[in-house]
């Protein structure tokens, strides 16, 4: 007995048929779901670090691990602009 996988629900358009503002809804709701696991991992980390760690410090790492994932969230919407505009 064999079993095949079903694909996950995509769109099947090609991107470039899409009306520009599709195009941009599209690629925006991508680049915001790839933010998600990363997301998801740093507040797991943090949640280990600050249960592991004395409550001085808990403001301190708090407010360092929210600079890195601004500085974080801020290089990856660079990266995918500078792609978005070599594409046009």
């Amino acid at each position: 007995m064999s079993t095949t996988k079903t694909p996950r629900s995509t769109i099947t358009a090609p991107i470039d048929q899409l009306s520009p503002i599709m195009r941009w809804v599209f690629q925006a709701t991508n680049f915001l779901g790839s933010l998600i696991k990363p997301l998801l991992i740093v507040t797991a980390l943090v949640l280990v670090v600050a249960a592991l760690t004395p409550e001085r410090f808990h403001e301190t790492l708090v407010l360092n691990i929210l600079a890195f994932s601004a500085g974080y969230a801020v290089l990856r919407l660079v990266r995918s602009l500078r792609r978005l505009l070599q594409r046009h």
